[in-house]
């Protein structure tokens, strides 16, 4: 039996500027809580190293 491949065609009217800013900010919302943590690690580290 011969194995058939999908293919999916999508057509986005907008602009790729404007695709790249909308897929961006969902990114970034997904991430929130990752970058805040990140912000914060480094906050730590760096203000142990401060007070050496």
């Amino acid at each position: 039996m011969e194995k058939h491949s999908l293919k999916f065609h999508f057509h986005d009217p907008n602009s790729v500027e404007t695709t790249a800013d909308y897929i961006l900010t969902i990114l970034i919302q997904a991430n929130i809580g990752k970058m805040e943590e990140a912000i914060q690690t480094f906050g730590r580290q760096t203000d142990h190293l401060n007070q050496k």
